[in-house]
């Protein structure tokens, strides 16, 4: 039986946990979103999540507040077929399901896949990544449209992107409640939950800003912050991007910002992984629009 540890309060071993995930990541460059502790920590808003180590793998198990499911994953490439005959005991007995969700490809291919397991695309939960020189030069007909609205951004609404200290992190706050509170009025049940996650999450990275070495940008136009990205540079020579809001409105915005992040990091990091999609059709179809150079392939495991 292997043993999951329930994840203290930060302030209680934050140290050696965001050590010890950052090594797993690390040692495996590794660049799934899912497995950083950044993203574990502002996920973890119902203060369910459990972290432990099997076979030298990484076990992540939490209620997810927006389904009020368990969510079991693994990261890692040590004896996969051991730690997950181990795994899918365990969560079968103790949890009352047979599946493991967001099992990244890398761990995946160290299967062997002997029949006794489901192996299926969890689509919904894959990465989307980006080359960043492709972003930044804009070649070609793919770019088309993209490249149409940055110039049209910059044109009309020059807009400036700028790296904004902890102080401004409260107007950062402020920006994406307003945000989130207009899109939620006409969205599904799901979306507004899991928009008040975001919220939730975001007010956690705010509240320990200094103990997560995050980085923030803005656009500003006219002096007026109209959008941020929280950042973050991890394995993979990769720039994760965790929260992101923009004033709508203004047409371009989004893909303004997104182009200027990459210009900014040109040169000092490859890739930037923008996270998952959820299934949620209009994330998906923004993401798309951006042109990613690939998915980080995530899978669900379930035994049969």
């Amino acid at each position: 039986m292997i043993e999951i540890s329930k994840f203290p309060k930060f302030e209680y071993l934050t140290i050696v946990h965001r050590v010890l995930i950052g090594r797993f990541n690390k040692d495996l460059e590794s660049n799934y979103s899912d497995f950083q502790f950044n993203c574990l920590f502002s996920l973890d808003d119902n203060n369910t999540l459990r972290v432990s180590d099997i076979n030298g793998n990484l076990v992540v198990v939490f209620v997810d507040s927006v389904s009020g499911e368990e969510v079991v994953s693994l990261l890692g490439i040590k004896e996969i077929n051991s730690s997950l005959e181990q795994l899918l005991g365990f969560v079968q007995k103790e949890l009352k399901i047979n599946y493991l969700t967001s099992v990244p490809e890398l761990t995946v291919r160290n299967l062997n896949k002997s029949g006794d397991y489901d192996i299926r695309l969890d689509r919904d939960n894959c990465d989307y990544l980006y080359d960043v020189n492709e972003v930044v030069v804009m070649e070609g007909k793919k770019f088309a449209n993209m490249r149409r609205k940055v110039n049209l951004c910059q044109r009309e609404l020059e807009p400036e992107l700028v790296r904004l200290t902890p102080e401004s992190l409260e107007t950062c706050w402020q920006f994406a409640a307003r945000a989130s509170s207009v899109e939620i009025t006409s969205q599904g049940d799901e979306i507004i939950l899991s928009r008040r996650r975001d919220l939730r999450g975001l007010a956690k990275t705010i509240h320990f800003w200094d103990q997560l070495e995050l980085g923030v940008y803005g656009v500003k136009i006219k002096n007026v912050i109209v959008a941020y990205a929280i950042i973050e540079v991890i394995p993979g020579s990769t720039i994760l991007l965790h929260h992101w809001a923009v004033d709508h409105a203004l047409t371009g915005l989004s893909e303004f910002m997104f182009w200027a992040i990459c210009s900014e990091f040109r040169g000092k990091q490859s890739f930037v992984n923008f996270e998952q999609d959820l299934g949620y059709a209009g994330l998906r179809k923004f993401k798309q629009h951006l042109q990613p150079c690939g998915l980080l392939n995530k899978y669900i495991v379930q035994a049969t």
